[in-house]
């Protein structure tokens, strides 16, 4: 009997508040929300290398034949607490052909000067550097105008290259239907806002799980009734660069979940690279995904068919700066392991190569004829 009016009391809640039961699928009219419906982010630093300032020292304008330098100042923005960020390369991607360029000081280079030595990279004039939070590195170039007939201006280029690795938690709360039914009859309110944790760094895994608690009926076995809820899962481009597609190689695409390169050789070919897990340690930690049959799937499974395959690599496409949202259905493996109320978390991280320019108009002018 006492079922019963829980029961009742459950519908007459139903039938007289205004949401929608998340897992369950059952309308609410009338009344506030009971559950909650949004996303806590706590969101890190987008940028981590940048370039502080660029000068022409004397000036912006130069004649032919006479030289000026070009002094570039780089920073490291991680907190103190953070590693070093290794292999930063701050280089000169464009002279116009308007001067030849000639490497003068690089500071925490081994070399202390911009590296002539590579001639693949000769165009680029660059020096590799090891980069602590918080440090900064001077690079200065000497730059002597060409000949030229016509006063002209050229936009020179700086830009920094590293490799980084940004994460991302997210928590997903499930609740027993019984304690809920409880809860409700107590003429109490349930309510859990996820919680979102972006690391620092500019290009951002992000997860979203809303309508949370996720409802749970641990009297029924089937995967898809359950009950289950949606998780969305996109990656944006924060900072003030781009992502440095050309480290990956046509063959390797920009893999997601799997064949992710684990040596740290930076001259071959590296994907931007993303995993998600359940765990730290990469072992299911209860969270599962629903497949189009009804059975439970691997989170990465469930996203590996919402992505395009291009050859043997599932590829990110960005559209702008962001990817677009890709949706799973999750659920719990073994609903017996949620007695009242649980929380897990899902994990994300993403590896990736990126670049930040800053440019400097410099204007050329004809030598003075006499």
């Amino acid at each position: 009997m006492k079922k019963m009016i829980a029961i009742f009391a459950l519908l007459l809640v139903v039938f007289s508040s205004g949401c929608t039961v998340p897992g369950l699928g059952i309308e609410i009219p009338g009344l506030p929300d009971i559950f909650g419906t949004g996303v806590n982010v706590n969101e890190q630093r987008h940028d981590i290398i940048s370039i502080e300032t660029l000068d022409a020292i004397p000036s912006t304008t130069v004649r032919s034949g006479q030289s000026i330098r070009l002094r570039a100042v780089a920073k490291d923005l991680q907190k103190p607490e953070y590693n070093p960020v290794e292999d930063v390369e701050i280089g000169l991607y464009n002279s116009c052909d308007m001067f030849e360029v000639s490497g003068e000081f690089c500071s925490n280079s081994d070399k202390g000067k911009p590296d002539w030595d590579d001639q693949s990279t000769k165009n680029y004039n660059y020096c590799k550097v090891k980069m602590y939070p918080q440090s900064t590195v001077l690079v200065e170039w000497k730059l002597t105008a060409k000949d030229i007939n016509v006063e002209t201006p050229c936009k020179i280029g700086v830009m920094t290259r590293y490799k980084y690795k940004t994460y991302a938690s997210a928590s997903v709360t499930f609740v027993n239907k019984a304690e809920l039914e409880r809860l409700v009859n107590e003429g109490k309110s349930f309510s859990e806002t996820s919680t979102l944790t972006v690391g620092e760094g500019p290009v951002k895994p992000y997860i979203e799980v809303l309508n949370q608690p996720i409802v749970i009926d641990v009297t029924n076995v089937s995967d898809q009734n359950k009950g289950s809820g949606i998780m969305s899962f996109w990656v944006e481009n924060k900072g003030g660069g781009i992502i440095d597609m050309k480290t990956a190689s046509s063959a390797d695409g920009n893999t997601i979940f799997e064949n992710c390169p684990q040596n740290k050789d930076t001259k071959g070919p590296q994907p931007l690279c993303l995993n998600i897990s359940t765990s730290a340690s990469g072992v299911s930690e209860n969270i599962m995904a629903i497949s189009a049959d009804g059975k439970t799937d691997t989170i990465e499974n469930c996203m590996k068919k919402h992505i395009e395959k291009t050859g043997q690599a599932y590829s990110l496409n960005f559209i702008g700066k962001a990817t677009p949202k890709y949706s799973c259905s999750i659920t719990v493996q073994d609903s017996s392991r949620i007695k009242q109320e649980t929380t897990y978390q899902i994990m994300a991280d993403i590896s990736y190569y990126y670049k930040f320019t800053k440019e400097l108009s410099i204007t050329v002018q004809p030598k003075i004829k006499l």
